[in-house]
């Protein structure tokens, strides 16, 4: 129950930020040593994005981003549709637009379906 609670968590956070960039070469971890370091991220896209469903009878096949600025176009685009036992569907993609479908690798029966999550970045 915890781990459910955890991940429904984190696909609140994911869903809600909707978006996020990879940050730039940090130099603080390598092989052979363990460190920190910090670095800036920045968004595409500040106020976030909407998701559609793609559906084909019963199933979720697909995901929807719609409301992607230009900024966003050439970053990677990842979506996971979330069930209560975990991951249950992703895809990766290119934006090509303010609208990308993604087909998800495996389909998710629309009834186990909780949320969706989307990254945007690098």
């Amino acid at each position: 129950m915890a781990r459910r609670k955890i991940l429904v968590a984190m696909a609140a956070v994911l869903a809600s930020t909707a978006v996020s960039a990879a940050a730039s070469q940090l130099g603080g971890v390598s092989s052979s040593s363990l460190g920190g370091d910090a670095g800036s991220v920045s968004a595409c896209a500040s106020t976030g994005v909407r998701t559609a469903f793609v559906v084909d009878g019963l199933m979720v096949t697909g995901v929807e981003v719609r409301g992607l600025p230009a900024a966003c176009t050439g970053k990677n685009v990842q979506v996971s549709v979330l069930t209560a036992s975990g991951p249950g569907g992703e895809s990766t993609g290119v934006v090509a637009g303010t609208t990308t479908t993604l087909v998800l690798g495996t389909s998710v029966a629309a009834r186990l379906v909780q949320s969706v999550a989307v990254v945007v970045g690098g």
